[in-house]
């Protein structure tokens, strides 16, 4: 059996590394669009590709949000020519969370081939949201909200449902959508969190948050003006901060309790904190001299490339 993964990446030069090093231990191999970055998650990955890791690299420069555009060409390229039984679409911020190969080898043999399989997409936060502390350190211990208020899936994809007419991957990535009146989905199968999940780091330190935030909402922006159709956490969060909201801990670790939920509902959703268990399966990082994080510059650099390109 052979596993692929697909993902969509920009600017994750903190993680990406640590990302693929952990998934390729359970995958046979990751297929990559690089959506324009400019902090040296391009320079990572090409290291990590000549070092001989099975990472295939794709360039996107259109600075714009076309995830779902993106994605779907990819997977379904990945789907009709490689030699693989399953794919699993991932962000640079997600790790496959199985407890060995064989134990997913084992889980994916019993799942169904005709329809996608959910699977738990828990939020873990990190230890500390110090940058100075090495990242593999930080998510050694995490955390993980009781009782999240959002239930947003991820998929487990068998190639043979990508081969099917009519059917897509939807935004955000959580779901099968059809795109013909003929196509009828059957709900995906569940596959239980200790057998394998996709575990969710969306926010390691103030300036990562803010940069994430303030990109992702600004390509939104340029192509959508302020219309929300997915993403309301990076436009709650880019209000936030320039109204002036501090970006310390305490709110770190609030947004990432409450991530993917409108910040309007915050206040009905009572998440709490428990340690968790160790997900990481690899934590060795060569590259980190490559990342360049250079903030406002680069935030503005990037507003430059959305104002100038092509409607």
């Amino acid at each position: 059996m052979r596993a692929l993964g697909c993902m969509v990446v920009r600017d994750e030069c903190d993680i990406i590394e640590l990302t693929v090093r952990h998934n390729l231990a359970l995958l046979d191999g990751i297929a990559i669009i690089d959506h324009g970055s400019t902090d040296g998650t391009s320079e990572i990955l090409a290291a990590l590709a000549a070092e001989g890791l099975p990472v295939f690299v794709t360039p996107d420069r259109n600075p714009k949000f076309r995830q779902k555009a993106m994605i779907n060409p990819l997977v379904r390229h990945a789907a009709m020519t490689a030699d693989i039984d399953w794919i699993f679409v991932i962000d640079a911020d997600e790790f496959i969370a199985a407890p060995s190969r064989a134990d997913l080898e084992a889980t994916l043999h019993g799942l169904p081939a005709d329809r996608h399989s959910t699977l738990a997409w828990p939020t873990r936060i990190p230890s500390s949201f110090d940058p100075n502390v090495r990242l593999p350190e930080r998510l050694a211990r995490t955390r993980r909200v009781v009782n999240p208020g959002q239930r947003h899936a991820k998929m487990a994809l068998p190639r043979q449902v990508l081969l099917r007419p009519g059917v897509e991957i939807g935004a955000g990535q959580h779901e099968l959508e059809a795109m013909r009146p003929d196509v009828v989905l059957a709900p995906g199968h569940p596959v239980p969190e200790a057998e394998i999940s996709i575990v969710h780091v969306p926010i390691r330190s103030a300036d990562q948050y803010v940069r994430k935030c303030a990109a992702g909402w600004l390509s939104i922006v340029a192509q959508e003006r302020r219309r929300v159709y997915h993403s309301v956490q990076w436009r709650d969060a880019f209000d936030a901060y320039v109204a002036g909201e501090p970006v310390d801990d305490a709110t770190l670790t609030t947004a990432a309790i409450n991530y993917g939920i409108p910040r309007e509902s915050w206040g009905n959703h009572v998440g709490r904190l428990e340690d968790a268990p160790p997900f990481l399966l690899a934590q060795e990082e060569r590259y980190g001299r490559l990342a360049r994080t250079s903030g406002l510059p680069a935030l503005l650099k990037l507003a430059e490339r959305l104002l100038t390109a092509p409607r």
